[in-house]
């Protein structure tokens, strides 16, 4: 409970609003749990545990005593704010938000306002730092969810529907418009304008992913994903699609509802050298041969601006019904297969290709002979040439 059920430190030491919170109450806490994680009372697997455990309780008593010293009204305030936003504050209800600003259920959006105002002073008293921030983080976490109770008060109907079962009653927007949206910039700044930079020093050489999740994805470990991404080292497009379309799988099969049953992905790649080093598709159109020799494995979609090909191979006949997005997953998972063993790029070719390559016979299936530079679609020619003999390249759309 101490370690993974107590959000804050009220909740640590097991104090709710009923209580009478003081500095001997913590002190009263802080004894009868340490007597129950204490490291020394521990059996030897549970040690470490108890000792991250024991600390916890360790640093929640003596935060609510400093609290209690300053002001014990605005600590009650503080621990009715956090009771109030419970343990998961992952969505802001009206019910909620109420409870957090401690108001009526016909609270209007400007005596909410009033409130969380009032609140938010309370709060303050409790102890700021020289450079504009709250001394302990629960304060911050306190006046964020007051910020949201606020809001959540003063959204549209269909937004607040939105949180439970009913989320499709929200229409999507694109960026561009979402940028208007008062919802999508407080409390927090979902959508934003505003550069957010970030930087972090690469300094082993080799190739280095960086790989950005949506929620929908925490249903893969770190190592699922990391595990993922290796697998498709430097060819990030492969493995967004693959840890994309595993994460939704894996909802799918634990029946997510809502946004949170979508899985999205995207990986970058960092290439780390000596010194500079060109991009490979540019480093190749200076100093590559101006021929190379391609085989390929071709799905299409049924958004090419050419529907009928003359010079496709198609298992079924009629126009071709695939979205983009299918072929691309079907390309991806036949990726995951040569991988492992690329010797069956020809029988995979035979198989699945739809292009009339398929058709040459034994190890040349999907074999297109001799690519000359300026003769194919430039982004075709920008993955073959900058490749290496015997490479398998990424996914690539033409």
């Amino acid at each position: 409970r101490v370690l993974e059920a107590s959000p804050d430190i009220f909740a640590t030491l097991g104090l709710s609003p009923e209580d009478t919170v003081d500095g001997k109450a913590a002190r009263s806490s802080y004894k009868k749990l340490a007597l129950k994680v204490h490291p020394d009372k521990a059996p030897e697997e549970l040690k470490v545990k108890a000792k991250e455990a024991f600390d916890k309780v360790e640093k929640a008593a003596a935060a609510v005593e400093a609290f209690c010293e300053t002001d014990v009204e605005a600590t009650q305030c503080l621990l009715r704010v956090l009771h109030g936003a419970g343990s998961s504050k992952a969505s802001m209800t009206r019910a909620t938000a109420v409870t957090v600003l401690g108001a009526e259920d016909d609270v209007t959006p400007e005596e909410a306002g009033k409130k969380g105002r009032e609140l938010r002073e309370q709060i303050t008293k409790l102890g700021m730092l020289t450079d504009g921030n709250y001394g302990h983080p629960d304060q911050a976490e306190a006046v964020r969810m007051i910020e949201e109770a606020a809001e959540a008060i003063a959204e549209p109907s269909a937004l607040t529907a939105s949180k439970g079962e009913g989320f499709t009653t929200l229409k999507p927007v694109q960026v561009t418009r979402a940028l208007g949206l008062r919802d999508l910039k407080l409390p927090r700044k979902v959508v934003s304008s505003e550069a957010q930079i970030d930087i972090l020093h690469l300094e082993s050489l080799g190739a280095h992913h960086l790989v950005l999740l949506s929620s929908g994805a925490t249903c893969l470990s770190d190592q699922e994903v990391i595990n993922r991404v290796k697998g498709f080292s430097g060819q990030p497009k492969a493995a967004s699609l693959l840890v994309a379309a595993d994460a939704a799988a894996r909802n799918a099969a634990l029946k997510a509802k809502g946004p949170q049953r979508f899985g999205c992905c995207i990986v970058a790649v960092f290439e780390v050298g000596p010194g500079y080093v060109e991009p490979a598709a540019k480093k190749a159109k200076k100093e590559g041969s101006d021929k190379v020799r391609v085989r390929h494995i071709l799905l299409k979609h049924k958004d090419l601006k050419q529907k009928m090909d003359p010079q496709a191979h198609l298992k079924s006949k009629g126009p071709v019904t695939r979205p983009l997005a299918q072929a691309e997953r079907e390309l991806m998972r036949l990726k995951e297969t040569l991988t492992k063993d690329v010797s069956q790029f020809p029988s995979l070719a035979r198989k699945f290709s739809e292009c009339k390559s398929a058709l040459q016979p034994g190890q040349m299936a999907g074999d297109l002979g001799w690519i000359s530079k300026g003769t194919q679609d430039p982004a075709l020619e920008e993955a073959v040439f900058a490749l290496e003999v015997n490479g398998l390249s990424d996914l690539v759309t033409t």
